[in-house]
């Protein structure tokens, strides 16, 4: 490596996700010096986000469970993460996966514990005190614009003790240390799928639920998605296409990343086995996808052979989709002659499960391990 100077060697290292940077550091002084550089950290974690999430945790529902940890084989740097059985036990000991963002995640062991932010490829972590200790709350991750090797925030939705009293929406930087109440969003009369909340461009957008407990004649009637900019601090509710309406009281309707860019969001729909996907443009939704399961290659759910428990989309562009007794991933992109494709086996047996997508990234969790410098990472 003496032949090329320093800006290409960094340039070609910040491709490499924080497993393969681990490695090359024990033969190399100056890729280990670069692991606890704030101009390469940095560099890193905008480099994989533009791979997209190499890695995915599944987790069946509630507290203390058990998870696996699988690679997207769909991606540059597969299995970017450390080994998936010390990577399992290490994610496994903070307990539930609340949320995931840019090779970190927020986990809570019970809920009286304390929140958990740490980053599985590096192994650092820092506590996060909890919003409310009166009752249940939500939380998501959202992306920061300051260049900081830190840079994100979690916001905290908090319900009210009250019956039809307004919920406190909250949020939490890892500089500060505290959380601050927010103003500006209103979340409409039905509950938010928080745990399926999305941000694109700097908006936050929140897809509420389906149930039908309210009159025809409300605005509240159908499902809605809420989009929240995280810089004005304002909110708006965006209706879901009039065809999405249709069977979504007995669907789990859906919203994620959209696109080889990622740039807009998606409205996901699984109604009698048939997938449909509409993507939201500058002014109206598009439907860009529409698909029997048994169509995409998977054979059995018109007999109540095969069951789905859960289903994602990675990286804007792959389906994944959880049966009650493996994985299969599917190319959104790959046109008519897409097929889906078995990515493993898992042993949740039909229980409820979520998918959790996470990369190999140097990002630190806050100020706490800003000087730490993980040479004990786990390969």
């Amino acid at each position: 490596m003496a032949n090329f100077n320093e800006d290409v060697l960094m340039e070609i290292f910040s491709w490499l996700s924080a497993k393969n940077l681990s490695k090359f550091s024990l033969v190399s002084r100056s890729v280990d010096d670069l692991r606890s550089d704030d101009f390469f950290i940095r560099k890193q974690f905008r480099n994989m986000r533009i791979l997209g999430d190499s890695d995915f945790f599944v987790q069946s529902h509630g507290y203390n469970e058990t998870l696996q940890l699988h690679g997207n084989y769909n991606v540059v740097n597969p299995s970017s993460l450390i080994s998936p059985c010390k990577t399992d036990e290490f994610v496994g000991g903070f307990g539930k996966i609340l949320a995931t963002f840019n090779g970190l995640i927020c986990s809570r062991k019970d809920e009286q514990g304390p929140l958990f932010v740490f980053n599985p490829a590096t192994r650092s972590c820092i506590h996060v005190p909890v919003p409310t200790d009166k009752g249940h709350f939500d939380v998501v991750f959202a992306e920061e614009e300051r260049g900081s090797v830190f840079d994100y925030s979690l916001f905290s939705v908090v319900p009210s003790s009250e019956w039809g009293g307004e919920s406190r929406f909250m949020v939490f930087s890892p500089r500060q240390r505290i959380w601050k109440n927010l103003s500006g969003v209103d979340f409409g009369g039905r509950n938010m799928a928080f745990d399926l909340t999305v941000q694109v461009k700097g908006i936050l957008y929140f897809v509420s639920d389906s149930e039908l407990y309210f009159a025809a004649k409300s605005r509240f009637f159908w499902s809605y998605i809420v989009a929240y900019d995280t810089k004005d601090h304002t909110s708006k509710l965006v209706k879901i296409p009039k065809n999405a309406r249709k069977g979504s009281w007995d669907s789990n309707l859906a919203i994620f990343e959209w696109g080889r860019r990622r740039s807009t969001i998606c409205l996901v729909r699984f109604w009698r086995g048939m997938f449909t996907i509409w993507a939201l443009g500058d002014s109206c939704w598009k439907r860009v996808f529409h698909m029997r399961i048994k169509a995409m290659g998977l054979s059995g759910f018109d007999r109540g052979i095969v069951k789905i428990c859960c289903y994602t989309i990675l990286n804007g562009t792959n389906l994944l989709v959880a049966t009650n007794q493996k994985l299969y991933s599917y190319d959104l992109m790959g046109g008519t002659k897409a097929k889906i494709q078995e990515v493993c086996e898992h042993d949740f047996a039909g229980a409820k499960v979520r998918i959790h997508s996470v990369c190999g990234t140097l990002s630190r969790c806050g100020p706490v391990d800003q000087h730490a410098r993980n040479r004990h990472m786990i390969i």
